[in-house]
């Protein structure tokens, strides 16, 4: 979660002079904003893979096969591996978080 919140601080810097919009003035400031595409194009790639890489999942996968391979000479090639094949079940991770959020966008939070 921190590592979000400072990525998406960043993110939101690089894009909105003065700080982040209003939630009343959001979608108006990145419908007409001349990068206001590239700011959710931006945004939205920054959250999928910081909450892919850090996702609970994938460190629950990544601890319980480090422990398996504690004692291997090259470790670090089965870390980069391992990451290799996680990549899909974090694209997934990262799909679901992006509709449910959505969902809620859409839906103005009611759930």
């Amino acid at each position: 979660m921190a590592v979000w919140i400072r990525v998406s601080v960043v993110v939101v810097a690089l894009f909105f002079e003065g700080g982040m919009p209003t939630v009343q003035t959001l979608a108006h400031d990145i419908l007409t904003s001349e990068n206001g595409l590239f700011f959710v194009a931006a945004y939205a790639a920054a959250g999928a893979v910081s909450r892919s890489w850090c996702s609970p999942p994938a460190c629950v996968v990544a601890h319980a096969a480090g422990a398996r391979d504690h004692g291997h000479a090259h470790r670090h090639d089965h870390q980069l591996q391992r990451r290799a094949a996680e990549f899909p079940a974090m694209l997934l991770w990262a799909a679901i978080i992006v509709v449910l959020t959505a969902i809620g966008f859409a839906t103005f939070y009611l759930g």
